[in-house]
């Protein structure tokens, strides 16, 4: 057992201090009021507060354009996640495999986290623009960008494009730390191929 760099039992309390305060002041302190605030009506011609409870949130869960809201939201966020993840670990286990030119392809696929999202918004407004886009050259397609569900599609695949390399940057490290004698007990097993 290692035992603890820190010779004073309080010193990493302390250095941990600037980072406690910046948590309550810009995330903790922010989030209770904005609870707090959602259990109020404010008239807003006078700014004058009423208690309201529950009333607020009652509001909007029963508000059928709220409801889709969050329902395409929720869909974004899980396309995002999962397509994001399964794809760069897709991607990380390729990149770490021994060939020829992987640091050129491994700065390739990080490439695209480097860009803006505005520049990537740009680029897959072009690649689907309904007028001119490449994708309608390929597939024949004119709404892209127009039919809801093609467009979520669409806003998925950007922004997990997007932020592919961000994961296989963490994934490519993971993998080159798995100690090789685990990797040789794995292959022994025929897990590894």
């Amino acid at each position: 057992m290692s035992k603890s760099a820190f010779h004073n039992k309080y010193l990493p309390y302390v250095l941990l201090t600037p980072t406690f305060i910046i948590l309550i002041i810009f995330l903790f302190y922010p989030a209770y009021e904005t609870f707090r605030l959602s259990l109020f009506k404010v008239n807003p011609f006078s700014g004058a507060t009423k208690f309201a409870g529950f009333y607020n949130f009652q509001k909007i869960f029963t508000n059928p354009v709220y409801l889709r809201s969050f329902i395409r939201s929720a869909i974004f966020a899980l396309g995002v996640v999962v397509a994001g993840l399964i794809i760069s670990l897709s991607l990380a286990l390729l990149l770490n495999q021994k060939i020829q030119g992987a640091s050129v392809y491994r700065s390739l696929l990080i490439w695209p986290y480097a860009l803006s999202p505005a520049i990537a918004g740009a680029l897959f407004n072009f690649l689907f623009n309904p007028a001119n886009g490449l994708a309608i050259y390929f597939t024949g397609v004119r709404t892209w960008l127009t039919d809801s569900t093609l467009a979520l599609f669409i806003v998925i695949l950007a922004a997990t494009w997007k932020n592919l390399g961000y994961n296989i940057v963490f994934y490519l490290t993971s993998l080159r730390n798995v100690p090789k004698d685990s990797l040789e007990a794995a292959e022994l097993d025929g897990s590894v191929h």
